[in-house]
C-alpha cells in the first residue's frame, strides 16, 4: 500500500470511530431508563439548614414540598 492509500484507511478509521462513538452516545442517552421512585414518597432525609438546625423530611409530612437542586456551576 502507498502512502495516499494509507492515508485515506486512516481517514476512513477515523470517521467510522467518529460515527460510532456519536450513535452509541446517541442510544445510550435515548435509552428509556424508568426511575423505581416515580409515583411514590420521597425518602426520607436529614438536612442541615443554615441556621445549624436539623430539618427532616418526615417534618413536613402531608404538606406540598419543592426541592430546588441549585449548583454553583
Amino acid at each position: 500500500m502507498n502512502a495516499k492509500g494509507i492515508m485515506q484507511l486512516k481517514y476512513r478509521l477515523f470517521v467510522f470511530v467518529c460515527f460510532s462513538s456519536i450513535i452509541a452516545t446517541l442510544y445510550i442517552g435515548c435509552s428509556k431508563q424508568e426511575s423505581s421512585l416515580i409515583g411514590q414518597p420521597a425518602p426520607n432525609f436529614t438536612l442541615q439548614d443554615l441556621g445549624g438546625n436539623q430539618i427532616s423530611l418526615a417534618d413536613f409530612k402531608g404538606k406540598p414540598v419543592i426541592l430546588n437542586f441549585w449548583a454553583t456551576w
